[in-house]
């Protein structure tokens, strides 16, 4: 793929995922996961072949985000490092390794309110728009 095309594609994902967080559609988060990964690729395209991208990076936001900062270092981008942190675990749902039962999904449009919860912790995945 190339720029243009990279940057088409993550488009079409972030318009479905942030359709898709309105209709409270679990899919929600890995779809925004793809649209930012495509939008990054897109950057790193200029520096690296198709291949190299797929090789070097995979589906990995966090290398895919640490290399996007290291080429723009004159922009201050460490405030989106736990937005993409938190889109990152997204991808975990795609081929997920622990018991289902055991994962919990939040699509919120404002941050919620701290609660105190008893007993084990799922593991959390949430979407916050705000």
């Amino acid at each position: 793929m190339n720029t243009q095309e990279f940057g088409e594609l993550g488009l079409e994902y972030y318009i479905c995922g942030r359709y898709s967080f309105f209709c409270s559609f679990p899919i929600t988060g890995n779809l925004l996961h793809h649209a930012v990964e495509l939008l990054l690729k897109m950057a790193l395209c200029q520096h690296f072949t198709e291949a190299q991208l797929r090789r070097r990076f995979g589906h990995k936001l966090k290398l895919l985000w640490t290399e996007f900062k290291r080429i723009n270092p004159a922009v201050a981008l460490i405030k989106h490092d736990k937005t993409i942190d938190d889109l990152d675990t997204w991808e975990e749902i795609r081929y997920p390794s622990q018991d289902y039962r055991l994962l919990s999904l939040r699509l919120d449009r404002k941050l919620p309110l701290p609660t105190q919860q008893q007993g084990p912790r799922p593991k959390h995945y949430k979407i916050i728009l705000e």
